[in-house]
């Protein structure tokens, strides 16, 4: 299976094997992706994305909507039938795998910069 790649550094680029990913839907989706590959070292709490993406919705309803997002970002880069994952979700938290085939250029620039000046 193709591995996805998530860039952050210019315009957000995701692609798919050698496609671009197209199906991120809004701007919301685009940005959790972002937080999410960016944060990859840490679990982050869906609560957290929901109050930090959707803060002048109810609580239910932004939890909602994250839940919905993180749907939209996995369908998109085929994360459903990938092994492993490139997220790691349960009820209460989400968090990018950084040891799943896929390119997440902050986590593994940073990784590669302190390789070569360590």
């Amino acid at each position: 299976m193709d591995h996805s790649s998530i860039r952050l550094l210019s315009l957000l680029h995701v692609s798919l094997g050698s496609s671009p990913v197209a199906m991120l839907r809004s701007p919301r989706v685009r940005a959790l992706s972002s937080y999410l590959t960016a944060e990859a070292q840490r679990s982050c709490g869906q609560e957290m994305l929901a109050g930090l993406s959707w803060p002048e919705w109810p609580d239910r309803d932004a939890l909602t909507n994250v839940l919905a997002a993180l749907l939209n970002l996995r369908r998109a880069i085929g994360d459903s039938i990938a092994t492993p994952a490139s997220f790691h979700v349960n009820p209460a938290a989400v968090q990018f795998d950084v040891s799943s085939d896929n390119w997440n250029y902050p986590s593994r620039g940073v990784a590669y910069a302190r390789s070569r000046y360590d």
